[in-house]
Order: C-alpha cells, then structure tokens, then sequence
C-alpha cells in the first residue's frame, strides 16, 4: 500500500519550521554583526596600532594625553615578578611590574615569548601605553604584545562569524521547506533539509579556519565563497539526483526478507497503535518462531504482552516524522500492520526487521541462526 503522493503539511512540521526559523534568523543576525560590525572594527584597531608613531619625547616625558593619544608612549617600569598560569592546557604569563613610584600592577601578555621568557625580577623593562593602556613590554629591542593589544583580535569573530553563515541559510531553507514543501516527503531525515545541512557544515569547517588565519577578513570571505561554490554544486548535483530516484519510486517500501529465529531475539523497538498490548515504556521486543511479545524489562524475561495472530503486516518503510514513535538508535524501520480495523506501527532497528516479519509470519520459512 503505497503512502499518498502528498500529504497536507502538519502541525509538527508547522511548528519545527517556525523553531528552524527563528534559528536562521538568531544565527544569520549573530553571523552579520560578527562579519559586518566586530570583525572591521577590531581590525581598524589593529592597523591604527600597528600604523601609530612614537609620541615626541617632549609629549612622551610628560605624559600629556590629550595630543597624543594614538602615539605610542614609553614608560620605564621594573619587573618584580613572572607568573605563569599552569590551568590552561597552553601556560599563559603575566607581568607584575612596578613604576618610578612604587606602584605595582600585574598585566597579562600574550605568548609564551620573547620577552617574558628572558626577563625576571628586578629586571627593567619599557612599557609601551597606547590610548590609555599598555599594549606592549619592550626589553633589549625585543616587544611582546599584552593581552590588551588589538593584534589579530579580528580573527575570532570572523571565524566564528564564518561558520554560523552556512548554518543560518541551511535553517532559513528548512524553515521554508517544512512550512511549504513538507507534503512532498513524510520521511524523519528527508534529504531536501539533510543535504543543505551537510553542505553548510563542509561551508563552515572551511570557513571559519580561512576566518582565523588569514589577514583579512575581505581575503577569509573569498577564500570562503570559493569553496562555498564548490560545496553547492556538489550538493546541489545530490539534490538533483535525489529528485529524479524518487520520481522513479512511487512508494518508500523498503523490502526486508522475513528472518525466524532459532531462538529467542532481544532487541530494542515499540509498538504504537490503539491496542492492548502498546504500553507506554514497553521498549524491549522478544522475537520467536510464531511469536512476538514486547516487554518492559530490557532483557525481555518478565512483564511481557504477547501480540496475536490477528496482527497483519502491510509494509515495511523508513521512519516518518508524524510517527509517534521516533527510534533514535541507529536507522530504523517501521513495519506497517493492521490489527481488525486499527493501524499498528512497529519501531526497531533495520537490523531487526527481518526478525519481527519472520515472528508474524503465519507460517514462517525454516529458522535460521
């Protein structure tokens, strides 16, 4: 009995379209303000650093703030002592420094070298202030940045602005499909949504390391379309190929050779249906020559419910979203059955199929091992 050509579009998938968009519209306004807004602005900060001259000394001995606050400052300070943060998997260093006057702060660096690594106490170093912080210690002509200088702080947000992009347009699209295009495919996993996802992922791991490591965040989003054009031809081939097989196959029957157990069979799968023997927690079904009962105990000994002779199995068929049961281990198959006038669906791993079709078989064939 094959499933209708379409079906109306459920509540179910009504409501997953709504959470799928809600998702695309979060992540493609997380990934517009990382891309868009963090990223420019932090490597304007960078390359204002990087391009700042040295203060006149004049400005720089007395300190005056106000005409000078994109120069570098140097200040003498004197090292009092190196302190290494062993909690993180990569140690990480501090500096607590001490002025002209005595006063003491400490302030972390970025890097393990090449100025922490020499100096020690009673050393003296220069600290190198910019707009109102310390942004660098110089010591015997060699810098390293603080964790306040703006070096490569653009990175991060690009990348991660990078990887949620793909993601945001994959839940875009799945939003839409579910709310219009839902009747075409009852499946849990139908591939118009799980294909787009797998291309947003392949998207992602490329971009989000071309958003880290490379200079720009310009060159991170053409290296990133690149590839993107790739992935989406390849996807979109799939996509192709997957609308022409099932404009071949005018069911989603699956055909499973029905298996009779020497033996008793334990395994994981469900009966729903509007029948005595569908108890909610019944998640064990046992499977014998002619017999097959489900059970609350995982081992399928005790507290069992028998399943009569009366149950007729219809088809077999991959799992739809409107079932009420959802097995999550594995692929799984649904074996549509008919009790009198009532519609029994039996959940089990495809693995297992065979072992319930040969239980309900009237007169199996000869058991196998």
């Amino acid at each position: 009995m094959p499933p209708p050509a379409q079906r109306a579009t459920t509540r179910k998938d009504r409501r997953a379209a709504a959470i799928h968009a809600a998702a695309g519209v979060v992540l493609a306004t997380a990934a517009a303000i990382l891309l868009l807004l963090v990223a420019p602005a932090k490597h304007t900060e960078e390359r204002d650093f990087l391009a700042a001259p040295i203060c006149p000394a004049a400005a720089a001995a007395t300190g005056a703030p106000a005409a000078t606050a994109d120069c570098l400052r140097p200040e003498p300070f004197t090292v009092v002592k190196v302190v290494r943060d062993e909690m993180k998997r990569t140690p990480s260093y501090e500096l607590r420094v001490a002025d002209r006057d005595g006063m003491s702060g400490l302030v972390p660096l970025k890097g393990q070298r090449p100025v922490v690594d020499v100096v020690k106490a009673g050393d003296q170093v220069t600290a190198w202030y910019w707009r109102g912080e310390i942004r660098a210690f110089g010591f015997r002509g060699k810098w390293q940045y603080t964790d306040a200088a703006p070096t490569d702080d653009f990175s991060l947000p690009a990348a991660i602005g990078l990887g949620l992009a793909p993601f945001s347009l994959a839940f875009l699209w799945s939003a839409y499909w579910l709310a219009r295009r839902s009747d075409r495919s009852p499946r849990l996993v139908p591939w118009q949504t799980s294909i787009p996802f797998v291309a947003a992922l392949g998207i992602a791991t490329a971009g989000a390391p071309f958003g880290y490591f490379m200079s720009t965040t310009a060159e991170a989003l053409r290296w990133t379309a690149s590839i993107a054009m790739s992935i989406a031809l390849v996807a979109a081939a799939a996509m192709v190929r997957c609308a022409f097989r099932d404009r071949r196959k005018d069911t989603d029957t699956v055909e499973i050779a029905p298996l009779v157990p020497t033996r008793e069979e334990v395994f994981a799968g469900a009966i729903s249906g509007d029948v005595p023997y569908s108890e909610k927690g019944y998640r064990t079904l046992v499977a014998s020559p002619g017999r097959l009962v489900s059970s609350l105990d995982p081992a399928g000994r005790m507290l069992r419910k028998a399943v009569p002779g009366t149950l007729v199995v219809e088809r077999v068929r991959p799992v739809h979203r409107t079932d009420p049961v959802l097995y999550m281990d594995g692929e799984a198959l649904v074996a549509e059955c008919r009790d009198g006038e009532k519609q029994v669906l039996i959940t089990v791993g495809a693995e297992h199929m065979g072992w319930v079709l040969g239980a309900l078989l009237p007169d199996g064939p000869a058991p196998v091992s």
